[in-house]
């Protein structure tokens, strides 16, 4: 989520885009570790995925896919 909307982000978020950004701007959810903040710049959330480097290429994606330990 960028600090500012552009009009892709807007498009989409939907019709509740500012009750959206307000809600998530701020958020853990929102937080991302990488090195690669300059590049993904205010880009949409799709080429974010996508691009060199992008979300998808982390190595972070399989922190929620960990299995839940249990202490049985």
């Amino acid at each position: 989520m960028p600090q500012h909307l552009s009009k892709s982000w807007i498009t989409e978020l939907g019709n509740d885009y500012q009750k959206v950004h307000d809600k998530y701007l701020h958020s853990i959810g929102n937080l991302t570790l990488t090195g690669y903040n300059s590049q993904y710049s205010n880009r949409s959330f799709k080429e974010k995925q996508t691009m060199e480097k992008g979300f998808k290429e982390s190595h972070f994606r399989n922190l929620n896919a960990l299995p839940a330990t249990s202490d049985k």
